[in-house]
C-alpha cells in the first residue's frame, strides 16, 4: 500500500496514484459505473442518519457530486464485475466552509473486500485543510483494480480520525468514485410494440426565456431545441402556483393547488387525489417517479406511494442530475414490458446552482465584470427559511403581523413532532440543535411556535419571536455560506446569472443523455416526451433576486414542449408553435387525451388536444394563480393581469403589498411596474370582481 502526497506539488497532484501490484492498462473504450448509483444497495455504518448521503461540495469554486460521509462512517458497495485492467477514480476533500474550524485531521480509506471479508487496503490519506494550506483543495486519486477479467470486486470506503480526534466539522466526502472497466450488459430494446409512454421531464426553477427555442441569444439547449423542433412549442404556458409542491400537485391531480390546500413548499397531497396516476395505472400504465430534489412530492403524499413507484433519490435535495438520470435508465432497463408513465425532476437549474466542471464555467466571462458590484449579495438567499425569515422579521420590524409566518410556525411544530412533513424550518432546527446544543433557540419545544402563531393570529407580534427570529436567521446565514460558494467568484448580478445558465446547458445536455438511453431501450419514438418547469425565476426584477415566491411573469410564465409518440398526432405537427394561454393545470387531462384516454371526471383539468391539432392556437380564457402562503392570487384575461393581495405582502421595497391591495398589470410588460387601473378601471374592476367570485366559490368551480 502506498499513500497520496496531498503536499506534492500542482503538477504531481492532479491524479495521486495508489501503488499496486502490475500496470494499469487502458483500453480503446471503457465502460463506467458510478459507484453512487448503488448506494441504496451498499452496507452503511454511520454515527447518526444523514451521515453518509450523496450531495454536492464546492472546493475552491469547482463543484462536485460527492459521496458525504462523516467520521465514523463506512459504505461497503456491493461487488461489481470488471475487466482485466480495470481502474477507479476519486476525489477527496474537505468541506471548504469547515477548513478554519476543523479540530483533528480526516483520513480517507480505500478497502478492498476479498473472500471471508478479509479487506486490504488500497489507499489511504489523511487531510487536514485546518492547518496544511495544500489540503484546502481537491485531492484526485487513480487506483487499479486488478483480477481476472469478469472477476468481482467489492469496494468499501473508510471515513475515519486519529484516535481520540475531535469529529466536531469533519464534513468529508469523496467525488463521485467511478468504476472504469466495468461489464454491463448492453440495453435491449423492450418497448418497440407496446402502447405509447409518457415521459414527463421537469426542471425546477426554469424561466422560460432561457432557452434557445424561446429565443435566448446566448444559452445553448441543442437537446431541448431539437425537442421543441420535432414536436410543440408552447408560446403561453402558465403555473398555478410559483411554489414547486403546489405546481406538481396540479400536474398527478388534476386539481388547483388552491383547492388542496397546497401553497408552500410543505403540505400533503391525499392520495385519492392522484387523479392522473391512478387514471393511468387503471389503464395498464406502470408508474415510476424520480423526482431529483429528493422526494419532494412523493414525500407528501399521504398515505404513501407505493415503493414500486418511486425511484430512491438518495437523499440531498440538491442531488446532480446526472445519478438521477443513471439511475432512472437503469431502473427503465428492468421494467416490465407495460407502458410506462414517468416523471423525472431535475433540481439543478434552482438557483444557487451548483454545476460541475466544466459545465459550470461555460458562460463566465473572459474579462472582468464591466461594473463590479456587491449589493446583489444582500437579497440573495440559499435556504428557503431564511428568505422566509427575513421578510418576516422586515414586517414585524415594523409591527406588521406576518401571516405566512404563522402558517410556517404552526406547519414546523407539527413537522417536529413527526405529524406531517413540514417546512425546511424544522429540519434546519433539528440540525442545528445538533450542531450547537448550548443555544437554547434551537431547542424551541413545538408548543412554544404555536403559541407564535396563535399570537401573529390574532393581530399581535408576540414578545420573543422577533429575538428568536434574528438568531435562527443569523445561523441560518452560516448554513447557506456552503451553498453559496459557487456566487464567490461573481462580481456583479449578472456573473450570478451567467452561473444558472450554466445550469440550464448542463440540464440541456442531461437531457439529451436521457433521450439516447430511452432510444435504446426503444422508448423515444414510443413516447410523448413532455418538458416544462413547476415555475419561473426572478433575477432583479422589482428588487428581487434568485426568488420566485411573487405573481411576477418571471416567475408564472414557464417554458413547455411537447413531442407527441409516434402514430399520435400527424407528421406536420412537428415545430408547431401552440399559440393562447394553457395552464399546466390542463396538461393532465391534454396527455390522456393524446393518449386515448378517459379523463377522470373529479378532475379540474381541461383538456386542449382538440385544439392543439386543429389549428394549435388555444381559445382565450381567464387563468389563475394562488401566490405562495396564500399570500396573493391572480387572474389572467389576455394581455392583462391582476393581483390581489389577501395578506400584508412583502419582498423588496419594490414589490410590497397591502392587504386589499390589487393592481392591474401589462403582461408583456418588461418589469411590471406601473398599475394600469386608474387609466383602464372597467377592465381592473371586471377582473377583480371574477377573481373574487373565483376566491369565493373554491378554486375550480
Amino acid at each position: 500500500m502506498a499513500f497520496a502526497d496531498p503536499g506534492a506539488r500542482p503538477a504531481d497532484l492532479g491524479i495521486a496514484r495508489a501503488a499496486c501490484d502490475g500496470d494499469l492498462r487502458r483500453g480503446p473504450r471503457v465502460t463506467k459505473t458510478h459507484l453512487v448509483d448503488l448506494l441504496d444497495q451498499a452496507r452503511v455504518r454511520a454515527q447518526q442518519p444523514g451521515f453518509v448521503a450523496l450531495e454536492r461540495m464546492t472546493l475552491r469554486g469547482e463543484t462536485r457530486s460527492v459521496l458525504f460521509a462523516h467520521p465514523e462512517s463506512t459504505v461497503d458497495f456491493p461487488a461489481i464485475r470488471v475487466d482485466a485492467g480495470a481502474r477507479l477514480t476519486f476525489g477527496v476533500g474537505v468541506r471548504q466552509t469547515c477548513w478554519e474550524k476543523l479540530r483533528t485531521p480526516v483520513i480517507f480509506r480505500l478497502d478492498r473486500i476479498g473472500p471471508w471479508r478479509r479487506r486490504r487496503t488500497l489507499f489511504e490519506l489523511a487531510l487536514d485543510p485546518a492547518s496544511r494550506p495544500e489540503h484546502r483543495r481537491w485531492v484526485d486519486a487513480e487506483v487499479p483494480l486488478h483480477g481476472p477479467a469478469g472477476g468481482p470486486v467489492r469496494l468499501s470506503f473508510v471515513t475515519r480520525l486519529p484516535e481520540g480526534g475531535d469529529p466536531s466539522y469533519a464534513w468529508a466526502g469523496w467525488s463521485d468514485p467511478v468504476v472504469e472497466g466495468a461489464r454491463a450488459a448492453p440495453p435491449t430494446r423492450r418497448f418497440d410494440d407496446l402502447p405509447p409512454s409518457i415521459i414527463l421531464i421537469t426542471a425546477d426553477a426554469l424561466r422560460r426565456d432561457m432557452l434557445g427555442c424561446y429565443g435566448h441569444p446566448e444559452i445553448r439547449t441543442p437537446n431541448l431545441d431539437r425537442l421543441a423542433a420535432e414536436g410543440l412549442r408552447f408560446d403561453h404556458a402558465r403555473t398555478t402556483c410559483p411554489s414547486t409542491l403546489a405546481a406538481y400537485a396540479a400536474l398527478v391531480t388534476g386539481r388547483h393547488p388552491a383547492q388542496l390546500g397546497l401553497n408552500a413548499e410543505w403540505g400533503n397531497v391525499p392520495a385519492d387525489q392522484l387523479h392522473l396516476i391512478q387514471a393511468l395505472r387503471s389503464s395498464g400504465y406502470q408508474v415510476i417517479l424520480a423526482p431529483g430534489e429528493a422526494d419532494h412530492l412523493a414525500r407528501s403524499v399521504d398515505p404513501p406511494l407505493p415503493a414500486e413507484m418511486v425511484l430512491p433519490t438518495l437523499g440531498r435535495p440538491d442531488q446532480d442530475g446526472a445519478v438521477t438520470t443513471r439511475r432512472l435508465l437503469q431502473r427503465l432497463a428492468r421494467a416490465d414490458r407495460r407502458p410506462i408513465f414517468v416523471w423525472i425532476q431535475y433540481f439543478d437549474t434552482h438557483p444557487p446552482t451548483r454545476v460541475p466542471q466544466p459545465a459550470a464555467g461555460r458562460y463566465a466571462r473572459q474579462v472582468p465584470s464591466p461594473a463590479p458590484d456587491s449589493s446583489w449579495r444582500q437579497r440573495l438567499r440559499a435556504v428557503e427559511s431564511a428568505l422566509e425569515i427575513q421578510r418576516a422579521l422586515h414586517q414585524l420590524r415594523r409591527g406588521v403581523v406576518d401571516i405566512p409566518l404563522a402558517m410556517r410556525l404552526a406547519a414546523t411544530a407539527d413537522a417536529l413532532e413527526g405529524r406531517s412533513r413540514g417546512p425546511d424550518l424544522a429540519e434546519h432546527l433539528r440540525a442545528l440543535s445538533r450542531q450547537t446544543p448550548s443555544e437554547a433557540a434551537f431547542g424551541i419545544r413545538p408548543d412554544e411556535l404555536r403559541a407564535f402563531a396563535a399570537g401573529l393570529r390574532e393581530g399581535k407580534v408576540p414578545i420573543g419571536l422577533v429575538d428568536w427570529l434574528e438568531v435562527v436567521e443569523r445561523h441560518l446565514r452560516q448554513t447557506e455560506a456552503e451553498l453559496l460558494l459557487p456566487f464567490d467568484s461573481a462580481e456583479s448580478m449578472d456573473d450570478a446569472i451567467r452561473m444558472t445558465w450554466a445550469a440550464v446547458s448542463h440540464v440541456d445536455q442531461l437531457v439529451g443523455e436521457l433521450l439516447d438511453g430511452l432510444e435504446a431501450l426503444g422508448l423515444a419514438e414510443r413516447s410523448t416526451i413532455v418538458f416544462t418547469s413547476p415555475h419561473g425565476e426572478a433575477f432583479g426584477e422589482r428588487g428581487i433576486a434568485f426568488h420566485h415566491h411573487a405573481l411576477l411573469e418571471a416567475c408564472l410564465r414557464v417554458p413547455l414542449l411537447l413531442r407527441p409518440a409516434a402514430g399520435l398526432a400527424p407528421a406536420n405537427l412537428a415545430r408547431r408553435v401552440v399559440r393562447g394561454p394553457i395552464s399546466l393545470l390542463d396538461l393532465p387531462a391534454t396527455l390522456l387525451e393524446a393518449h386515448g384516454l378517459p379523463v377522470p371526471p373529479r378532475m379540474q383539468s381541461t383538456s386542449r388536444w382538440r385544439e392543439i391539432l386543429e389549428s394549435g392556437t388555444i381559445a382565450d380564457h381567464d387563468l389563475f394563480a394562488i401566490g405562495p402562503y396564500a399570500t396573493q392570487a391572480a387572474i389572467v384575461r389576455g394581455k392583462w393581469k391582476l393581483i390581489y393581495a389577501a395578506h400584508d405582502h412583502w419582498l423588496s421595497d419594490d414589490w410590497t403589498f397591502r392587504r386589499g391591495e390589487s393592481r392591474l398589470l401589462l403582461v408583456d410588460e418588461a418589469d411590471e411596474a406601473q398599475d394600469r387601473a386608474k387609466g383602464e378601471p372597467a377592465q381592473a374592476a371586471a377582473l377583480r370582481a371574477q377573481l373574487m367570485e373565483w376566491l369565493r366559490l373554491g378554486p375550480g368551480r
